[in-house]
């Protein structure tokens, strides 16, 4: 897979790529929150029961 910004194919990433970047970024992002002493993100990503199968994989 292709970094995000090499992405330039037609067709969108698939969901659990947009997963892993979006929990690394939050994981970042708590860090330097829990060491200002501030409130932390929890990620939980919803896996509906209408959605893709691979959703259910992700999540």
């Amino acid at each position: 897979m292709p970094y995000p910004e090499e992405w330039n194919m037609k067709d969108n990433p698939p969901y659990v790529y947009y997963l892993f970047y979006m929990y690394a970024n939050i994981l970042t992002l708590n860090q330097l929150r829990r060491a200002r002493g501030l409130n932390t993100y929890q990620f939980r990503p919803h896996c509906g029961e209408a959605g893709a199968v691979t959703h259910l994989v992700a999540a």
